[in-house]
């Protein structure tokens, strides 16, 4: 997976039938509401053995009232908290968080499947840098739909659905010309999908310490585990 995306597309604003306030479809967005705190924790951790703490100290973050996961989730609302760190004398390298997050569900249990028979295939590879083909990334989600079809129930942690939208979200945020066409055939599988990605939702307002990103994700946070990704 690359860091950036240097390519165009022909998808424009008024082709759209979705909407968000969210990233990826809003780059500067904050993540959607269905990006639970044990997802973001997982994905540095399994990217560069990071814990939550650790992360935030690389984001200047050294003190906060939550526990740590928690304070995580909430910075990287802040699309520039998502962008990757060098190394240095004092602190590790940070990944981007699509980086992190594309690594992390490659070798997950609910991914593996996923990334085999959804995204692998529609992957391409341009001076080594790995990118999704958004026209066979539908081919492939419409077949599914066609075996499974529609996910009209909430989308819950560790699960094959999330994996599938974790997938497309960290492809988004490498690739936001393309992010619609990505993330257009999961908004059409169901309710699922679409609550994941705050379809129609309000954005939270991420000035102030992002305090009020937990209510929108509340229905999907409840289902979490939080004391496993906290350091």
């Amino acid at each position: 997976m690359s860091t950036s995306s240097e390519r165009g597309t022909s998808e424009t604003a008024s082709d759209r039938r979705f909407t968000s306030v969210y990233a990826p479809l809003v780059p500067s967005g904050p993540l959607p509401p269905g990006v639970t705190e044990e997802a973001v924790a997982n994905a540095y951790k399994s990217f560069s053995s990071m814990r939550p703490k650790r992360v935030l100290l690389t984001l200047g973050i050294k003190h906060a009232r939550e526990l740590p996961a928690q304070r995580l989730r909430k910075a990287i609302d802040r699309p520039e908290a998502r962008l990757a760190r060098k190394e240095d004398k004092k602190e590790k390298r940070r990944p981007f968080f699509h980086e992190a997050l594309y690594s992390y569900l490659k070798k997950s249990p609910q991914g593996r499947n996923v990334y085999a028979r959804l995204v692998e295939p529609a992957e391409y590879t341009v001076d080594e840098h790995t990118y999704l083909d958004a026209a066979r990334f539908r081919s492939l989600i419409e077949a599914e739909k066609a075996q499974t079809g529609d996910v009209s129930y909430p989308i819950s942690p560790r699960t094959e659905n999330e994996a599938l939208a974790l997938f497309a979200l960290a492809f988004g945020l490498l690739e936001p010309e393309d992010s619609y066409a990505i993330l257009e055939p999961l908004l059409l599988m169901g309710a699922g999908f679409r609550q994941f990605f705050g379809i129609g939702e309000s954005a939270p307002d991420v000035s102030e310490q992002e305090s009020s990103t937990a209510g929108s994700r509340s229905s999907v946070q409840k289902a979490t585990t939080r004391d496993s990704v906290n350091a």
